[in-house]
């Protein structure tokens, strides 16, 4: 199984993010669907049924407040051709639980992440070019009281991330 750590934006929220896209940029070829948006916290990567549980138990173990996160920049990262949107001045509390996350994997003896944290929601991929500058910048306010684990499934059209268990914060 591939896994990873996330923060899921409520439904209503999803769909005004994907509303905005809509709005504000040009058609994508790639755009992330509606049930995929999330911010990433931690990824794990592939890792076997044997773990899970122990997975479970350090997940279980992390304690955090709940997270308000403000969305209001679009980014693009040319080298991994993704379109973002994300917070200019993250809170801490996210980088702690991210943090936290991270922790679990050199817990279990995998190799940590090496880039640098930057919470964000993908918005498209495979974007060879920068879309050019919105005149709409992204405003969302988004609250979270949970944290995820998600499963990443490939399916004809892409990716599929189901939900394989939830925390409260």
């Amino acid at each position: 199984m591939r896994l990873f750590f996330g923060l899921r934006p409520d439904p209503q929220t999803a769909l005004d993010i994907i509303n905005w896209t809509e709005r504000a940029l040009p058609p994508m070829i790639h755009p992330i669907p509606v049930d995929n948006l999330h911010v990433t916290l931690a990824f794990f990567g592939k890792i076997h049924d044997a773990n899970i549980e122990e997975l479970f138990q350090f997940a279980d173990q992390v304690q955090s407040a709940p997270i308000e996160l403000v969305i209001d920049q679009l980014g693009y990262w040319s080298k991994q051709t993704i379109l973002w949107i994300g917070p200019q001045e993250p809170p801490q509390e996210i980088f702690r639980l991210a943090k936290m996350l991270s922790n679990i994997r050199r817990r279990m003896g995998f190799r940590s992440e090496s880039r640098e944290y930057l919470p964000h929601i993908s918005i498209a991929r495979r974007c060879k070019i920068p879309p050019p500058a919105s005149t709409l910048q992204p405003e969302f306010t988004l609250y979270f009281d949970r944290f995820t684990l998600f499963e990443s499934i490939d399916i004809k059209s892409g990716k599929y991330y189901r939900t394989v268990q939830e925390w409260k914060l």
